[in-house]
């Protein structure tokens, strides 16, 4: 058969080629922007005929069809002997496809790449077929007639009744999860009339499955599905089948099941087509979770360079965004925003809509680990809007826990449970473990910070009673370290020992987890009435801690100093952080970290009043020495702006700077019905505009400072709600 191109633009074309030489993961996606823009260039729409079709009744072989590349049009005109009580049946090879048509028409796009359609047959008859997405990957189209007329019905039967179930399969991930198509996956399944249709049946069943969030019961499907096409020799459905079970295995954590399918290596026949790919795409998201990093990086250094050769754009987009993960995670952060936002870039159309999501989401991570809240917040609103049009409620929740670990650290703990809360709607226990146990350790977190330990230990027992079945290490000592905090806070001091001693530190990827570690130490180290120990420990802790660390050090070694008699050195150390709290508010332009200062205040305050509180019930301190200490406390309004009055401006560095101290530790781990999981995101629209620039900075109504002094008289009682 002969090539089909585009007439008049073979130059063209080859000057798009010479881009091929561009070697490296960030080039070789280049190197796909190159070829967009070269398809940009060509005519509109090309259109060529195919070659005379040899399809008729007497000739039952399916015919094989190469695809034109991405701009052109394949006009099929089906030869006027064909009867048109026949039904003419289209399948893909290797591409989704757009197929033009007045005929009437039944399709059943599963496996992707690998859909059929099936027409009634009508004179005279043209199929118009085309790429549904740009990209030279290879690809065919193969048609077959069934001139029998009781096969011909069989066929427009019970695809009529396929097509109506794989009309239901069009969302992400979970989108079934409320409405599961239950009958008619029966009626397809007993209807099914030979091995292919069958096999057919099977696979909508393990895609539905999928689709409604059971990625445990998807996985085994998916494996069964894989044996039946390869009991009929489809050897390429049997691969995508195989793709399905890999990605379903790391949806429900069990990566060690993923690494155990044989890999496509570069020799094997697997390793030149896309679902060959994909499959080891899963081996290194699997390696990636179980923390191989440099055997992940080696993993997707082969994909990307496979998918480059394959032209396969939107996957590669995809790949580079998990690849991006991996460099992150070894911390080559500028090296991750690019491939970050090459994906972005490569991710264009209706079908790239997920993909776009997850580029935002991953690049809003980055700029809160950078400082830039403004570019967090508005990256997750771009990311929650594609999850929303694209349906994909796994991705959601994905969006909305990062958000709660924002809220958490801008104080508004009602709006980061309430984000939690709405997450685990969206999840399932059984079939994403692993999320839910993420989201239910952030919930902990989120609820210690609020005050509430009770409910934290709740929250926290059933995060590490999932950790541990799935046998992942890192996120089972960051809940333990949690779980002996939360313990503490309870009152629980020989339990909260207990739990840092089985704690295995060393399992942490980063530092982070040491610094817990000590903090908890250091106020064991005070219950147990050693204050001079605690005391010593906390001041040689003084690099790498996170905002709320700080804090909290400056909190414990207050009360290690007071209780070893030093009140004075107490008060002080309580006072300096809350004047540097309030220098650094008064200094900065975004009212966020404004308000997220202030806040900050109340721990230090709160932390003297329970100091003062243990000196009066014992009686040791007089009315006029606890006054002098709680006044100033009371007299923070003087260092607050006016209400209305706009912030000194400050740099873009210093709101950074201020900005990478207060989210360092706010690191966090994907619609049903319409309207049923909708979200206000007023607040986030807020947060987002008053992040960017220099607004007015918040102010709380507070007593007026004269009227404080008048109060605050030697001897007089004072009561004041702080």
């Amino acid at each position: 058969m002969p090539t089909i191109t585009a007439p008049g633009n073979d130059l063209r074309a080859a000057r798009c080629v010479s881009a091929r030489p561009l070697r490296g993961t960030a080039l070789r996606i280049l190197r796909v922007v190159v070829w967009l823009a070269c398809f940009a260039a060509l005519p509109a729409i090309a259109s060529t005929p195919a070659p005379g079709l040899a399809l008729d009744c007497t000739n039952p072989a399916t015919l094989r069809l190469s695809l034109p590349p991405a701009a052109t049009v394949l006009d099929v005109d089906i030869p006027p002997d064909l009867p048109t009580s026949a039904i003419l049946e289209v399948r893909e090879a290797g591409q989704d496809l757009v197929i033009d048509s007045a005929a009437p028409q039944r399709a059943v796009q599963t496996p992707p790449r690998y859909g059929s359609t099936v027409f009634q047959v009508r004179q005279p008859m043209r199929l118009a077929i085309k790429r549904l997405r740009p990209g030279l990957g290879a690809g065919a189209v193969e048609l077959i007639a069934y001139c029998d007329p009781h096969a011909a019905k069989m066929q427009w039967q019970w695809f009529g009744q396929a097509s109506a179930l794989a009309a239901r399969l069009g969302g992400g991930v979970g989108s079934l999860r409320d409405a599961f198509p239950g009958a008619l996956l029966a009626a397809v399944s007993s209807s099914a009339f030979d091995e292919r249709t069958r096999a057919l049946a099977e696979h909508l069943h393990a895609q539905a499955l999928l689709l409604a969030g059971r990625a445990a019961d998807a996985s085994v499907a998916f494996a069964r599905v894989a044996q039946a096409w390869q009991a009929i020799d489809d050897a390429q459905r049997a691969s995508a089948a195989r793709v399905g079970a890999a990605e379903d295995h790391n949806r429900s954590g069990r990566y060690s099941d993923v690494l155990d399918l044989a890999r496509a290596p570069p020799s094997a026949p697997e390793g030149d087509h896309y679902f060959g790919v994909r499959l080891e795409n899963a081996r290194c998201l699997a390696l990636h979770y179980l923390n191989r990093l440099d055997q992940a990086t080696a993993c997707y250094a082969w994909t990307t360079s496979r998918l480059d050769a394959l032209d396969e754009t939107l996957e590669l987009a995809s790949t580079g965004i998990d690849y991006a993960a991996v460099e992150q995670a070894r911390g080559q952060a500028d090296a991750a925003q690019r491939l970050l936002r090459d994906s972005l870039a490569l991710a264009q159309g209706a079908q790239a809509l997920t993909i776009q999501g997850r580029a935002h989401f991953e690049l809003a991570g980055l700029a809160r680990d950078r400082g830039a809240i403004g570019e967090a917040m508005h990256r997750l609103q771009q990311a929650q809007e594609r999850f929303a049009a694209a349906a994909e409620p796994r991705w959601q929740a994905n969006t909305l826990l990062r958000l709660a670990a924002l809220f958490s650290e801008l104080r508004a703990f009602g709006d980061a449970k309430a984000a939690v809360e709405r997450a685990l709607t969206l999840l399932d226990a059984r079939h994403a473990p692993a999320r839910v146990a993420a989201a239910q350790l952030l919930l902990a977190r989120i609820e210690l910070n609020d005050g509430d330990a009770d409910a934290g230990l709740v929250s926290i027992e059933q995060a590490l009673g999932t950790f541990r079945e799935l046998a992942m290490p890192e996120e089972t000592a960051q809940a333990q370290l949690l779980k002996a905090r939360l313990l503490l806070r309870a009152g629980r001091v020989d339990d909260a020992s207990s739990a840092l001693a089985t704690t295995p530190v060393a399992q942490s990827r980063s530092g982070a987890d040491v610094n817990a570690h000590r903090l908890i130490r250091a106020e064991l180290a005070m219950r147990a009435g050693q204050f001079e120990q605690t005391a010593s420990l906390l001041r040689s802790l003084t690099t790498n801690l996170t905002w709320s660390e700080r804090l909290e050090r400056t909190r414990l070694l207050a009360e290690a100093d007071w209780q070893a008699g030093r009140r004075v050195e107490a008060h002080a150390a309580l006072r300096a952080h809350a004047r540097e709290l309030g220098a650094l508010s008064r200094r900065s332009g975004n009212a966020v970290l404004a308000h997220m200062l202030r806040a900050s205040t109340d721990v230090l305050r709160q932390s003297a009043i329970d100091l003062l509180a243990q000196e009066l019930d014992s009686g040791t301190t007089r009315s006029e020495q606890w006054l002098q200490w709680l006044s100033p406390w009371l007299l923070d309004s003087a260092d607050a702006p006016a209400r209305g009055t706009v912030a000194s401006p400050s740099s873009a560095e210093l709101d950074a700077a201020l900005s990478a101290l207060l989210l360092a530790d706010s690191a966090s781990g994907g619609t049903g019905k319409p309207g049923a999981d909708a979200i206000d995101f007023a607040l986030l629209d807020r947060l987002a505009r008053a992040a960017d620039g220099p607004h007015a900075a918040i102010a709380d109504n507070e007593p007026d400072i004269d009227a404080l002094r008048s109060l605050a008289q030697p001897g007089r009682p004072v009561l004041a709600l702080l």
